[in-house]
């Protein structure tokens, strides 16, 4: 459960030890994804931006916002706290409460959901440029990690997760992508990216990876604007002749994301997960890269707070 650490530092900052994993895969969009698994406890409304405040007004929002869910869903005692007055107005009352686990799938196109189990059908998708802030629990709150992301109709809220002792992994990833989106990681994906692509040139001469490399073989470069070109739902999709999207590489996909987790390492935070003390939510589930199929219509699965909150 969680423990008495305290959180400090930018988490959008390359730590020391770098990041934890390849940037240029983090950065290619086209549905690769790194997820982790996690329990989603409830969402709780932000109800005016918080984006002009100053970062340390937003995390202790974010941190009132983590104890309140978790509070209503009985997942710890009430945590004595301090919090100023004058930020109510920033945070609803009482949030919406809906427990269940998933994967928490996160890259530079977004942060979607999915099936923790069986064929890890999509839930939502919140895409990058929905999501506002980050932000990690300390002390007793320690394994909790919120984000907060705009729904269909333009309110906020602020979506919280028990990573347990994955915590600081999904909080440090959310951090890369944020970094590599402001155009801070442009040497670390030309680095990563020639590391990606001699790796993947290695490979080609197994059968499964020769699908996948003609899709994914260019790796993503940040463009103007600080976006990455991979920042965007599924590049791979394109225009039928009916005017409908249509995309036929999931098989690509999928390989690639299995090339990724079988050649380009990530430098996990908690350590080896088969030694036996991690504790993760899912039987036998561990962190990795995956593939998911978001298609480019916002109909088919609204974010969060669209697909929980709502119903």
């Amino acid at each position: 459960m969680a423990n008495s650490k305290e959180r400090g530092g930018d988490f959008m900052s390359k730590p020391d030890d770098g990041w934890a994993h390849n940037t240029a895969a983090l950065a290619q969009g086209k549905g690769i994804y790194y997820s982790f698994p996690v329990n989603y406890v409830g969402s709780i409304q932000i109800l005016t931006s918080i984006t002009s405040l100053p970062m340390d007004t937003k995390i202790a929002i974010c941190w009132e916002g983590i104890a309140r869910t978790i509070e209503a869903a009985k997942i710890v005692k009430k945590v004595k706290r301090k919090f100023d007055k004058s930020l109510k107005k920033y945070i609803a009352d009482s949030p919406y409460i809906g427990q269940r686990e998933l994967k928490i799938n996160m890259s530079v196109e977004g942060i979607a959901t999915s099936e923790l189990e069986g064929e890890g059908d999509i839930i939502s998708n919140d895409s990058i440029g929905a999501i506002s802030f980050a932000a990690g629990g300390q002390h007793a709150l320690y394994d909790f990690v919120t984000y907060v992301a705009k729904d269909k109709r333009g309110n906020r809220y602020c979506h919280v997760f028990d990573c347990k002792i994955l915590a600081d992994d999904v909080l440090t990833t959310i951090g890369q992508i944020f970094n590599i989106l402001q155009n801070k990681a442009a040497d670390d994906i030309a680095n990563d990216g020639q590391v990606l692509q001699q790796t993947f040139a290695q490979n080609l001469d197994k059968e499964e990876y020769k699908a996948a490399a003609d899709i994914y073989g260019e790796i993503a470069e940040p463009a103007a604007g600080g976006q990455s070109s991979g920042a965007h739902i599924n590049a791979a999709y394109e225009e039928g002749e009916d005017g409908d999207q249509e995309y036929s590489e999931v098989d690509a996909g999928q390989q690639f994301a299995q090339f990724l987790n079988d050649n380009v390492s990530s430098e996990p935070m908690y350590g080896e997960a088969d030694d036996g003390d991690v504790d993760i939510y899912g039987d036998g589930t561990s962190p990795g890269w995956g593939y998911l199929d978001v298609k480019p219509d916002e109909d088919l699965y609204g974010g969060l707070a669209d697909v929980f909150v709502d119903d």
